[in-house]
């Protein structure tokens, strides 16, 4: 007996919630049968063959019973279904409608109407699979919804889908609300717009509360990024077939903490962009962009307290010659964007370019050979109109750090005095507002949090010249460590101070 009262309580809670459950299918195709006209919902035309139903015959319904299509010149049948949106990323099917048209015989009868006169013709119309029908089937048979939602989606790409919205939209409400792309466009956009390389142009439009795009390639004009630290170089010849390069030139060193021309080093070098797209074109594509730069070592201890553009100590961190290796992907099977890169060199440390001399004939120096830094990318926009445009990063890197002591004419001793991984957070935001009807490319801004070190960089649009010429100013800013003490070889709060200029972007 104790027993049978919490099985009683259960029966009865299951039979209340199927019951809640029934009664909330049949408002929803209550409300898709008579209130469409105030619903954002869409239908499209689909008229059965043989080949076309391959895949798609007896559909299970909900009452136990199977349905097929009929194939009949008389019956077409029409799918309604709410179309993928920011918030939902998938379309959902909410009817199948099933219309039979007949003309009238000679005895006047039609459907058994009397009223129906002779030649005439009358359209019977019925839902024969219903919302309740296309929820249970996704979750019993997911891969038969599938292919339904595929046919729709095949069939509204080659015919205008039907709107059975009557009443008017407020498209300044629809435009409102984050963005998320479910292809490339949003990471096409921001490098497009921040990369000094060459990429795929996409230029985001407003049609009907949706995003349109048109694409370009990633050849075209010659382009060149050039500043006082670095220059990047295309043209045309360099695209190929399999991938697209382009070449650089560098005096910065992005995986330490170091303004340019900190890290007394010249790198060069090419990179390669590879799309594997079929027939898909890069929006739809998974993407490579792979950087491989030779790292030489230049004496900047002086130039860089002498530039007037910085505003910095002496550079302490000797960054021995080596290799980068960067890698860039566009998302693989629905994963985020990645990022990798990869720095080892020299352990030679006989010719360090600054020292720290402690007495005579006694001096160290602090070398670093081996950097790593991994982090993945969320893109997204503020609205569809994409007048403001993010990035977030999180990740994590390490380097490491080798104290050498010179002591007279002695051979030097070495001990690796730092190595750690550290915690890696960024945001980026760029400011692309529409000036006279064309969008305008006017600021950007990123924030990395790495090492207890908050590095800035910021550009500003100052001018534009036959949409070619295109001239920025940029800062970089490098705070002093927030939750620690400032290490012997780094330098507390820097500046740099530059211009930027674009031909061919």
């Amino acid at each position: 007996m104790r027993i049978l009262f919490p099985l009683l309580f259960i029966l009865l809670n299951s039979i209340c919630f199927s019951q809640n459950l029934n009664e909330i299918y049949k408002r929803i195709d209550k409300k898709i049968r008579l209130d469409e006209g105030y619903l954002d919902i869409h239908s499209v035309q689909f008229t059965p063959t043989e080949s076309l139903l391959n895949d798609l015959r007896s559909i299970p319904l909900k009452n136990g019973n199977l349905f097929n299509f009929r194939i009949d010149e008389n019956v077409i049948y029409k799918f309604l279904y709410s179309k993928s949106s920011p918030e939902i990323d998938t379309l959902i099917m909410l009817e199948l409608r099933e219309e039979l048209t007949s003309t009238a015989a000679s005895e006047g009868r039609l459907f058994g109407d009397i009223s129906v006169q002779e030649g005439e013709t009358k359209t019977e119309i019925n839902a024969v699979i219903k919302f309740q029908d296309f929820n249970n089937l996704y979750f019993t048979d997911k891969n038969l919804y599938n292919k339904i939602t595929n046919l729709v989606e095949k069939l509204s790409q080659e015919t205008e889908p039907e709107s059975k919205l009557t009443i008017p939209i407020d498209e300044s409400f629809i435009m409102r609300g984050a963005v998320f792309s479910r292809d490339n466009s949003d990471f096409l956009n921001y490098q497009g717009i921040n990369s000094s390389h060459s990429y795929p142009k996409t230029t985001t439009a407003s049609a009907g509360g949706r995003r349109s795009r048109r694409e370009s390639s990633a050849g075209g004009n010659m382009k060149i990024e050039g500043s006082f630290y670095k220059a990047t170089f295309f043209h045309p010849e360099m695209n190929f077939d399999f991938t697209t390069l382009g070449a650089e030139l560098s005096f910065e060193h992005d995986l330490l903490n170091l303004l340019p021309w900190q890290g007394m080093i010249m790198k060069g070098g090419v990179r390669s962009l590879t799309f594997l797209t079929g027939s898909q074109g890069p929006e739809n594509s998974i993407s490579f962009d792979i950087k491989v730069l030779a790292r030489f070592k230049i004496n900047t201890v002086n130039l860089a307290t002498n530039l007037p553009f910085m505003v910095t100590e002496i550079p302490k961190l000797n960054v021995q010659p080596g290799v980068d290796l960067s890698l860039s992907t566009s998302r693989i099977y629905e994963s985020p964007f990645i990022n990798i890169d990869y720095s080892t060199g020299s352990s030679e440390i006989n010719n360090p370019y600054y020292r720290f001399n402690t007495g005579p004939g006694r001096s160290h120096a602090y070398f670093t050979n081996s950097q790593w830094m991994t982090t993945i990318s969320y893109y997204w926009q503020t609205n569809q109109e994409g007048t403001v445009r993010l990035r977030f990063d999180i990740g994590a890197g390490s380097y490491n750090v080798i104290r050498a002591d010179y002591i007279g004419g002695a051979s030097p001793k070495t001990s690796e005095v730092f190595n750690s991984i550290n915690p890696l957070i960024g945001f980026h935001l760029n400011f692309i507002p529409k000036i006279k009807g064309k969008e305008t490319e006017l600021f950007h801004a990123n924030l990395r949090m790495y090492d207890s070190v908050i590095r800035a960089k910021l550009w500003l649009k100052l001018l534009e010249f036959d949409s070619l010429h295109i001239v920025r100013f940029e800062t970089h800013i490098l705070s002093s460590p927030l939750y620690r003490g400032t290490r012997e070889w780094e330098n507390k709060s820097s500046t740099y101070l530059g211009f930027i200029y674009r031909y061919g972007f």
